[in-house]
């Protein structure tokens, strides 16, 4: 399977070949790897995609005959590409499930039939598609990492392709070869690519940035594929909130503006009032749909906007229908409509898009709305199946507290001294599992101290909601934002005292989520403020994004121009320039031998200069006009081979070889009328070849 046919150049074109090889091997192992890391394909796939690889690289050094023709092949690849595509547009499979078939098959099919330089180049292009279709499907910054590696493979990949073309152009000659051989695999060139992959990285930064936004962000193409999070939706199942507790993975990450006006911040998602004895439910009231003004900026209540405090979430592939927030909210930025306000304050998204991936919230700390008269009946409501000792242990737990103030206060207190935390409760089976926390084992997570406390307050005709969301989080200095995981999830209770919504929560301190400050939390924080900027700048950097850099680089040059710099530089312009006449200097002292030279040229130098460009001017005439030229031809084999295709330039060929090789060769002056004479030849010459080739 080697490129080339002249046997004496074998070692060094084997050699070639084997370094692009590997240089296209290298760019697919990265394309494949990061799509089983993205969990885009089961793990049982890789020893088959592993077998498919290694069979293909050892048929590039022994070769066997095909096991399909060209054509065949072309079959083949064709209905792999349409096959999945078609079924996809009639709904019998998914876009996502038809996208992994291709970029499953298509780039092994291509690595086991490449030969031809496009074959080459359909390969590193089908590696680079599964990098930007894994950082769709994953947002973790390991995949941007993957992509420079990827970048680094591509690049040596292209460079050998085209040392490969050049060597195929000029037949093959040894010289050639050897010429080639020392080039690519010199030190110093070497460290050209080393520096090109960066360079080419920053120039598709620079394109990233400019190209125009169709939607919100890339992460709009991102196929719906979220965590979901079945503990922040309108049903709750016991034990739901405590397996998710035990997932460290993020689950959101959020700014604020001001400081905060509560310490810890509560982030609020679901509102559930119904409980059966095993399961909470949201009892849909019909909300108020909340209309979108310019900007996709929702207004819900007119107040003074000093008093508020903006919230920018950005979620981590969270599926919740739930706008999180904290306190009550006032105003919404997020690109979804409609947006719904619940007599419970809760946010939702009537369709929920697949792309949301952040959004901002303005809160205010109180909850201003009252308690309906028919939300009453919902938040008395106790499960027929309750346990009496339930009632009277709230009765004995308030004691002679008369205001509802005081005996919310006492049931909470109760349950944070007397009961203990542990995340190991929501495995316990129990047909009545308050009743078995609360008289037997007397451990438990948030879920059941809230819904305990639900309960007794409800027994006491005190109106009480659970609401599901999560802790604060960890405050990342460095970043300046709260990192909240899906290990922060949290329960706590609402219960309408004193004429107003009051939020309690009787979890034991236990039960919140520790961060330690220290050298670690540092650096792991340093870490996840990487990964933040990789999903905010790129995964979800949005056509939003583009206009507030436009934005911000017109406000700068405003402020500078009221500051008078232009007159400032105009002053100053000898000063500015005195490093770039450093730096010319500095090139020119490193260069001065080649400079020299240049401006030293002899005339017998300046002759042979302007023969070989004569020659070369004549040479690559030819091979355009379709003669296999070697780099290593004469004037007489050119004119032998030129005047048995092009017989009606024969005699000028003939006559233009008469001038030069007196002159070339022995050692005569080119004088003006010999370089006129060449170049009239040489005009004669042209014309007589389109004219045949037309």
């Amino acid at each position: 399977m080697a490129v080339f046919a002249s046997p004496n150049a074998a070692p060094a074109v084997s050699r070639l070949d084997h370094h692009l090889r590997l240089a296209l091997t290298a760019a697919l192992t990265i394309g494949y790897t990061v799509l089983f890391a993205a969990a885009v394909y089961p793990l049982p796939f890789l020893p088959v995609v592993v077998l498919a690889a290694a069979y293909g690289y050892l048929r590039f050094w022994r070769p066997r005959p095909p096991l399909l023709s060209e054509r065949g092949w072309t079959v083949v690849t064709t209905a792999l590409v349409l096959a999945p595509l078609a079924l996809a547009l009639t709904r019998r499979m998914f876009l996502v499930d038809a996208l992994d078939t291709i970029l499953l098959a298509l780039p092994l099919i291509k690595y086991y039939t490449a030969r031809r330089d496009r074959d080459y180049l359909q390969i590193i292009g089908l590696a680079f598609g599964q990098i930007i279709y894994a950082t769709v499907v994953n947002f973790e910054i390991s995949f941007g990492l993957a992509a420079a590696a990827f970048m680094a493979a591509a690049m040596w990949s292209l460079v050998l392709l085209s040392f490969r073309k050049g060597v195929l152009t000029h037949g093959a000659h040894p010289r050639v070869i050897q010429r080639t051989e020392k080039a690519v695999f010199r030190r110093r060139y070497l460290a050209f690519i080393g520096l090109l992959t960066p360079l080419a990285l920053v120039l598709m930064a620079g394109i990233f940035l400019i190209i125009p936004r169709p939607g919100s962000a890339l992460a709009n193409f991102s196929f719906g594929i979220h965590k979901r999070v079945s503990g922040f939706s309108d049903r709750v199942d016991f034990g739901e909130l405590g397996e998710i507790k035990l997932d460290p993975s993020v689950a959101m990450r959020v700014r604020l503006d001001a400081p905060p006006f509560e310490s810890p911040l509560y982030w609020r998602g679901a509102v559930l009032e119904r409980f059966d004895g095993l399961t909470w439910t949201a009892r849909r009231f019909r909300g108020t749909a909340i209309k979108a003004r310019p900007g996709n900026f929702y207004s819900i209540l007119n107040v003074d906007p000093q008093t508020l405090v903006k919230q920018t979430f950005y979620l981590d592939g969270l599926d919740t229908n739930y706008l999180l927030h904290a306190g009550f909210p006032a105003a919404v930025q997020a690109q979804a409509s409609p947006l719904i306000l619940h007599a419970s304050g809760s946010l939702s998204l009537g369709d929920r898009p697949a792309g949301l991936a952040s959004y901002a919230v303005w809160s205010m700390p109180e909850n201003p709305l009252k308690l309906q008269p028919r939300q009453t009946s919902s938040l008395l409501q106790l499960p027929p199946n309750l346990d009496p000792r339930l009632a009277a242990l709230a009765r004995e737990t308030v004691g002679d507290a008369e205001r509802p103030e005081e005996k919310a206060r006492r049931l909470e207190k109760h349950l944070q001294d007397a009961y203990t935390y542990s995340l190991e409760a929501g495995l316990l089976p129990s047909a009545d599992p308050i009743a078995h926390f609360l008289f037997e084992s007397k451990t438990g997570h948030c879920e059941y101290f809230a819904s305990a406390m639900v309960l007794m307050l409800r027994t006491l005709d005190i109106p009480a909601r659970l609401v599901t969301g999560y802790q604060q989080g960890e405050w990342v200095e460095s970043a300046g934002y709260f990192l909240v995981r899906q290990s922060d999830a949290h329960a706590w209770v609402e219960a309408f005292v004193g004429d107003r919504w009051r939020r309690y929560d009787p979890t034991p301190a236990a039960g919140w989520e520790t961060h330690a400050r220290n050298a670690w939390s540092f650096v792991s924080g340093f870490v996840d403020s990487l990964a933040f900027n990789w999903q905010r700048y790129v995964i979800f950097f949005s056509m939003r994004d583009q206009l507030q850099m436009l934005f911000a680089a017109d406000r700068d040059y405003h402020h500078l121009r009221a500051l008078g710099l232009g007159r400032w530089l105009s002053l100053h312009a000898d000063w500015l320039l005195l490093p770039l006449v450093g730096a010319a200097a500095l090139i020119a002292w490193s260069r001065r031998r080649a400079m020299a030279s240049f401006f030293s040229r002899s005339p017998k130098e300046a002759q042979r200069l302007a023969l070989s460009r004569r020659w070369g001017r004549l040479v690559r005439l030819m091979r355009g006009a379709g003669l296999p030229l070697l780099a290593s031809v004469t004037p007489a084999e050119l004119a032998a081979l030129a005047g048995e295709r092009y017989p009606a330039v024969k005699a000028d060929l003939d006559g233009w070889r008469g001038v030069f090789e007196p002159i070339r060769f022995g050692g005569h002056a080119l004088t003006a009328a010999a370089a006129a004479r060449l170049d009239l030849l040489e005009r004669r010459i042209r014309r007589g070849v389109k004219r045949r080739t037309r």
